[in-house]
């Protein structure tokens, strides 16, 4: 009996499970707007400089979801991320404890997407590719790209993508339509922030409160990143969805100005500069 014929648009870590689940069910193909895997599991690099701009771990609560991740960790292809974890308050560290391995705060060793492309390495991706159209013809799926070029066609479809982007694909009749309308995405802006020399700083990460700035990471802290004085800061959510159509140099300037003040009200050091890798 032939397999079926498998689409799957998007090739975050959702995509590229589901492609794993279902590679001995079909024929299964993947297509990727991006460079390259990874989604929300995304990195950065720049010289001596590295960025997991996206997620910043994840956990494993689910025992299937922790016996599918087990033969990585023994590979050491993931690992937990171990620190020292602060909450800041008003320019105030209002709480300070360590993040132990028994924690499981899992991130991929290298950079954050790597745990993605170790998945995806029997998998087919077509990588820079937009479906933007979907059609049904007879029983059967055709897909096209934003030049209207065919990319095949498949028994089943499966959507990898953040809800905006799915409208764009599926008719108004679908019967997840007006839930996929529901879903509220939320905005966010990443900081890359080189310095000269790491800060001298009581933390490796930290969740920020009562600030447009809602966390600060330094990469370093992460197993097997590179020797480098790297740090990422993550804009609040709500902060961002009302800043999202501003100047994103000014954008930058508040960012790094916000930062720079948490860590001189701390009583640290704040003598560095700002390196801006071209990407």
């Amino acid at each position: 009996m032939k397999k079926p014929s498998i689409a799957i648009v998007g090739a975050g870590f959702s995509g590229i499970f589901l492609g794993q689940k279902l590679k001995n069910f079909g024929d299964v193909k993947i297509f990727e707007k991006a460079r390259g895997v990874g989604g929300r599991m995304a990195s950065r690099s720049k010289d001596d400089f590295n960025f997991d701009f996206g997620a910043q771990f994840f956990i494993a609560k689910n025992p299937q979801f922790q016996d599918f991740l087990q033969p990585f960790i023994e590979q050491k292809i993931l690992m937990p991320w171990c620190g020292n974890f602060a909450e800041i308050d008003n320019y105030k560290i209002t709480f300070h404890r360590e993040w132990p391995a028994e924690k499981k705060h899992y991130v991929p060793v290298i950079k954050m997407n790597q745990f993605c492309k170790e998945l995806a390495t029997d998998l087919e991706i077509q990588l820079q590719t937009r479906v933007a159209k979907i059609e049904k013809f007879e029983k059967k799926w055709q897909i096209f790209d934003d030049k209207n070029n065919f990319l095949g066609e498949f028994d089943w479809i499966f959507f990898s993508i953040p809800a905006p982007q799915l409208l764009e694909l599926i008719p108004s009749e679908c019967n997840f339509y007006e839930a996929t309308k529901n879903i509220k995405m939320m905005g966010c802006f990443a900081l890359m922030l080189g310095l000269e020399k790491p800060l001298n700083i009581s933390f490796d990460m930290a969740l920020v409160k009562n600030s447009i700035i809602s966390w600060i990471s330094f990469e370093k802290s992460k197993p097997q990143r590179k020797n480098s004085a790297s740090y990422t800061i993550l804009a609040r959510n709500d902060w961002a969805d009302h800043n999202i159509e501003n100047d994103i140099d000014e954008i930058k300037k508040q960012l790094i100005a916000k930062h720079a003040k948490i860590i001189a009200m701390i009583g640290l050091s704040n003598n560095y500069i700002y390196v801006n890798p071209s990407f």
